[in-house]
């Protein structure tokens, strides 16, 4: 039997999309081939409570292990000197954000927040989850070597666990599979960010030598999206196109039963799109909210008849966005609700009529929570980027499909929505090909071509 280590801070009791992912690779690889060892963050750096029945039988043990955390040591020192309650500093990744208080207007940075968000990225490069690194690398030698691992699997973002891998393989010589679920030195989320001074450039340049250092150490390299990885062929051109894997993300079959689903029985009831999940940086609703405003206006829709509600966190650049609701007129038709646990949110889903994606900037990348949306009999609504990965996979499979840049196309296909005739029997059809426990065939080769590569 060969032995494997997930490294990944995505895990319970986390409960995030990334986590899901790891969690059905472990359920359904198969158990009479691979013991699996996971290495972990220690469960006080997370914010959320989710059961430890949420990680599978078929892992064998667990091992978690601290951070080095500069800049929550600083935060303790200062609520000390100020006789303030500790505080856990910023919330992990991994875990989600507390809901932030909406802001009518978002306004300009002042010099005191500029200036701790350089002090900040100093501590926070390449990103949050770096003071992760050097007790991780420790850890996991000592796991590597008691266990004998055979490979090691990384899954990202965050992007510095790949770091942490590298140095694991540098130090041990073990068989190394990345997983990228979203692009990294090219992601088009940080474009803007990228060419808005030169010390963002500088920080771009360092992070495609990081990029390029991990992805010339592994063995396989894997991608959830066909897009993500012809990027990956077409940059890397020195190295072999056939490291390169493409094994998408996929809904565990066990959920589909899970609750009892209730499709739309009467029709005096609100026609409800239901979009769960982070609102974060670009992925900003306010094109949507444009939407129903202009069908409000139009006399196209009126209050009762459509309800659109956002669960999930809300991050400090979009704080403001709530506010907009009563700005526009639209508080008996759109609602930002409180984040929930993994099971309540899809009872939040089953009560649906329409499961909305919303994917603005990049064309590489599929949200994971589309995995969890195909669980349930019911249409998807993807506001996106044409051409894009979401608008190919939704559109004549499992929904509607709105130009996000547009946002009379957006209420036309709201509208659209609500007209539609679509058919379950055509979504079982077509989701067969994202079933985990079927698909992890694909993922076992590719541990294969690892064992069997020669670097």
């Amino acid at each position: 039997m060969r032995r494997i280590l997930f490294l990944n801070i995505n895990f319970p009791p986390s409960t995030t999309i990334g986590t899901q992912r790891i969690i059905r690779i472990a359920k359904y690889l198969d158990p009479l081939r691979w013991d699996i060892f996971v290495l972990t963050l220690k469960e006080k750096y997370y914010n959320q409570n989710n059961p430890a029945s949420a990680i599978p039988a078929s892992i064998s043990e667990v091992y978690r292990s601290g951070k080095i955390d500069p800049l929550g040591l600083l935060v303790r020192l200062r609520d000390a000197f100020k006789g303030q309650p500790k505080t856990g500093g910023a919330p992990r990744a991994g875990g989600q954000s507390a809901p932030v208080k909406p802001a009518s207007n978002p306004g300009k940075p002042s010099l005191l927040r500029r200036i701790r968000e350089k002090v900040v990225g100093m501590f926070e490069f390449p990103d949050k989850d770096v003071s992760w690194l050097p007790l991780a690398v420790l850890k996991g030698v000592y796991v590597i070597l008691k266990h004998d691992i055979d490979v090691i699997y990384s899954s990202s973002p965050s992007h510095s666990q790949h770091l942490v891998a590298t140095w694991l393989k540098k130090l041990t010589g073990r068989k190394l599979v990345l997983d990228f679920r979203d692009p990294w030195a090219r992601s088009p989320w940080l474009d803007e960010e990228r060419s808005a001074s030169a010390s963002a450039k500088r920080k771009a340049r360092r992070i495609q030598r990081l990029e390029r250092w991990v992805v010339s150490h592994a063995d396989q390299v894997v991608f959830v999206t066909r897009p993500m990885r012809d990027d990956f062929i077409a940059y890397y051109q020195d190295q072999p196109a056939g490291k390169f894997k493409l094994f998408y993300n996929g809904y565990d079959p066990d959920n589909i039963a899970l609750p009892e689903q209730s499709g739309r029985k009467k029709k005096s009831r609100p026609f409800v799109l239901v979009h769960t999940g982070t609102l974060y940086k670009r992925r900003d609703p306010t094109p949507i909210l444009e939407a129903l405003k202009k069908l409000l206006d139009e006399g196209k829709i009126k209050p009762g008849d459509v309800e659109f509600r956002f669960i999930g966190t809300i991050t400090e650049e979009l704080r403001h966005v709530p506010a907009l609701v009563d700005e526009m007129g639209l508080k008996q038709i759109a609602s930002f609700l409180p984040p929930v646990t993994y099971k309540e949110s899809f009872q939040e889903m089953s009560r649906s009529d329409v499961l909305t994606l919303l994917q603005p900037i990049t064309r590489l990348q599929i949200p994971g929570k589309f995995f969890d949306y195909i669980c349930f009999e019911k249409p998807l609504f993807a506001v996106c980027e044409p051409e894009s990965a979401v608008e190919v996979l939704v559109k004549d499979h499992f929904g509607v499909v709105a130009d996000i840049n547009r946002v009379e196309d957006i209420a036309d296909k709201i509208l659209q929505c609500r007209e539609m005739q679509f058919s379950p029997e055509r979504l079982r059809e077509e989701r067969e090909k994202f079933d985990m426990s079927k698909s992890i065939r694909i993922f076992d080769d590719i541990l294969d071509s690892a064992i069997g590569s020669e670097k």
